[in-house]
């Protein structure tokens, strides 16, 4: 028979899962808690949604501490004249004016049809905020979702 060789006695086994599991647990929380920790966006409210494109939308704002946040019931501006005008006569230079925007509803006056949620990549969104009930902004919303034809 052969002779039993003993294992090695590995000591340092122990503590070393034990310090591996606790950086391991410190690690989840330390993400779960930064996570959840950030600030979200009033639900009672809506949110302005400045995009890195020069883009802004006014929506309800959800999941904004995912990848991709969405924003429902969304509304944009655009301007209804240019913002300069021809030149005048007099002087030959062009006359600036101060832009009149409307409130447009998505999916209401765009050739594409597109449904009314956008789903945003996180690194394209620069900042949001949540909108004051006597905003203009949602003035005008309560007034488009009063009328009657609308849903």
């Amino acid at each position: 028979m052969f002779p039993s060789r003993q294992q090695p006695q590995r000591l340092w086994l122990r503590p070393f899962l034990g310090v591996l599991g606790g950086v391991v647990v410190t690690v989840i929380v330390v993400h779960t808690w930064v996570y959840f920790s950030g600030p979200r966006p009033d639900a009672k409210s809506y949110q302005a949604v400045f995009l890195s494109n020069g883009q802004v939308y006014f929506g309800k704002l959800h999941g904004i501490q995912t990848r991709t946040p969405v924003l429902d019931d969304v509304f944009y501006l655009q301007a209804n004249e240019s913002l300069q005008k021809a030149p005048t006569a007099a002087t030959g230079t062009p006359e600036t004016t101060n832009p009149q925007f409307s409130l447009i509803k998505l999916g209401q006056t765009e050739i594409h049809a597109p449904q009314d949620r956008i789903f945003l990549f996180k690194d394209q969104l620069l900042f949001w905020e949540n909108l004051k009930a006597d905003s203009q902004v949602i003035k005008t919303i309560n007034e488009y979702h009063q009328q009657p034809t609308q849903k």
